[in-house]
């Protein structure tokens, strides 16, 4: 169980790099689009650096829940749990992201209903939010869920052995 769940948390951990690299992607939007209204080659880096982080992060998430969705205990574990993007605040680290999620959140729709925010400014809350929501999916989910617990078991399976 401790290889095949460190193997799970090296991908997550790449998936969530993934993750952020995409968020990044946001702050070469200026780049995409010369004076004269044309698509410039920020543009098809965008592109590309966009869609290969967004696949990339997907597909070693997929990979992270295909080794963890083998150990029997999550078999029996993920029934009774909904997904993680209809749950807030159900794990530490969530407490943390889910406010700056939904702080974020508010900001985009303002700043771009009102035009108050400069759009450099703009750009960064949108990464921010982007990104907080790529991890709100990962620590409230149900195999960040399994991770800790399961973790947090066996450590307290240890401390009762010795």
């Amino acid at each position: 169980m401790k290889k095949r769940k460190q193997k799970a948390l090296k991908y997550l951990g790449l998936s969530i790099v993934c993750f952020g690299l995409h968020a990044c992607s946001i702050f070469l939007e200026p780049f995409a689009v010369n004076s004269e209204n044309k698509v410039a080659a920020g543009g098809y880096i965008l592109g590309v650096l966009f869609w290969v982080t967004l696949l990339a992060g997907a597909v070693l998430f997929g990979v992270c829940r295909e080794i963890i969705s083998k150990t029997a205990g999550y078999q029996e574990w993920k029934q009774k749990k909904i997904i993680g993007v209809f749950g807030f605040f159900r794990t530490p680290p969530a407490r943390i992201m889910d406010p700056i999620l939904l702080v974020s959140f508010a900001l985009t729709i303002v700043g771009n209903l009102t035009g108050s925010i400069p759009e450099g400014v703009l750009l960064v809350v949108m990464a921010i939010m982007l990104f907080t929501f790529y991890l709100h999916m990962i620590v409230n989910g149900r195999i960040y869920r399994y991770m800790i617990m399961s973790e947090r078991k066996e450590k307290k399976s240890e401390k009762e052995g010795n």
